[in-house]
């Protein structure tokens, strides 16, 4: 009697915390939705939305008691060895000279990954405002499209900058933005970042790093700073969350 007085207060518990679970994940779609009505965009807002996104997952682990559960089974060093992990860099690198070329490959491009142009500045052949409004409107129609990453001509990591910043520069300043890129001297454009981080640095390293630089997503390099790929806050919050999950 009593074991099945137990189990049903067990479904009770679990129904009540998926019915949490659902009811938050319907407020933080209707608040992204709202975010994006008046914004334009959730990438507009920046990390709220995100914390939105996961609170679900976070609501249901509050709800069934299962919070408690993981604790005393270690949640914490979960956590810690997830957040000590050294970061997986991902990337699908664009040559500049292919960018032209994108629009007609989209279908094919997997754009579950991040995208990520190299520029070589000082190039011998120069670039030109045409190359630079050719580029970002090729870029503008992939959604995975998230940096550019300038290169010297050893192909070491000189600088880079986020996608919204690429945009608005060859926007508004798209002379004066393709001569520091002729000239060697991009690393002087307001909106650029020049801090990368190591293969071999952890996931919170990444984050510490984020915060500081306010970047969403960061360059990681290898000894030589030569371009290993990137990493995104989205992901590294997303496995610091899985890693709660039973």
């Amino acid at each position: 009697m009593k074991s099945t007085y137990v189990r049903n207060e067990a479904i009770r518990n679990e129904a009540i915390a998926i019915a949490a679970a659902v009811g938050s994940c319907a407020l933080a779609f209707v608040v992204v939705m709202l975010a994006d009505w008046e914004f334009g965009g959730i990438t507009d807002i920046g990390n709220p939305v995100m914390m939105l996104v996961l609170l679900p997952v976070g609501v249901y682990f509050v709800a069934s008691g299962r919070i408690t559960e993981l604790a005393a089974f270690g949640v914490a060093a979960k956590v810690a060895k997830t957040a000590k992990e050294s970061v997986k860099p991902e990337m699908i690198p664009y040559d500049d000279l292919q960018i032209v070329g994108l629009r007609k490959l989209q279908g094919e491009i997997d754009q579950s990954r991040p995208g990520v142009m190299k520029m070589t500045i000082g190039r011998k052949v120069p670039y030109t405002v045409e190359d630079l409004k050719l580029y970002y409107d090729a870029l503008s129609q992939l959604r995975s499209f998230k940096l550019v990453v300038f290169l010297g001509n050893d192909k070491r990591v000189v600088a880079y900058m986020e996608d919204w910043v690429f945009k608005e520069q060859v926007e508004q300043n798209a002379d004066r933005f393709v001569q520091l890129i002729n000239s060697g001297r991009v690393e002087d454009f307001t909106g650029v970042a020049k801090k990368t981080i190591s293969i071999n640095s952890t996931n919170i390293e990444a984050l510490r790093t984020m915060q500081e630089q306010n970047l969403e997503t960061l360059v990681i390099v290898d000894e030589q700073t030569i371009l290993r790929g990137v990493v995104e806050r989205v992901q590294l919050l997303s496995n610091i969350m899985l890693s709660l999950a039973p």
